[in-house]
């Protein structure tokens, strides 16, 4: 019974106090992003109470090194801004509707003057997806060999 007090009394704690409110509120089982967003809410933590910690440099540092490429790669899965950073440029493309000759239907059509080169878009989605794909690897990588000593 005093245990099950305790357990309860931490539980409040650190959801009121200990900032795991929000992230707690707004995570959903069935959304991947939500999960990302509270893994990485709880490395940031546990990166920060590492740094401020007591252990020795030599085992500290690379456990920090590897926490914040964590954080780095979680945060560009979440952004999902791959094709812009790949060379994507929205402001390229004006898109309108025009309506097809003899006919009720409408297309959607891009109307600026230089506009990207279909070419172009799909080499930059391609190099998008290698890049997601390659982020994605290493995040997992990472978590897989690393992790479990974060905590020792």
């Amino acid at each position: 019974m005093q245990r099950t007090y305790y357990d309860v009394r931490y539980f409040i704690k650190k959801i009121l106090f200990g900032g795991f409110l929000k992230p707690f509120y707004q995570l959903v089982c069935y959304d991947y992003q939500s999960i990302l967003e509270f893994q990485k809410f709880h490395i940031e933590k546990l990166c920060k109470d590492i740094e401020n910690g007591m252990e020795c440099d030599e085992g500290r540092l690379p456990k920090i090194k590897d926490m914040k490429r964590v954080i780095e790669l979680l945060d560009n899965i979440i952004k999902d801004e791959y094709p812009e950073r790949c060379g994507m440029d929205y402001s390229r493309s004006i898109l309108e509707f025009m309506s097809r000759k003899n006919s009720d239907m409408y297309e959607l059509i891009n109307t600026h003057p230089n506009p990207q080169s279909k070419e172009e878009t799909k080499d930059i989605y391609e190099r998008a997806e290698k890049l997601k794909v390659a982020e994605s690897k290493e995040l997992y990588k990472i978590l897989h060999e690393k992790s479990l000593g974060w905590w020792d």
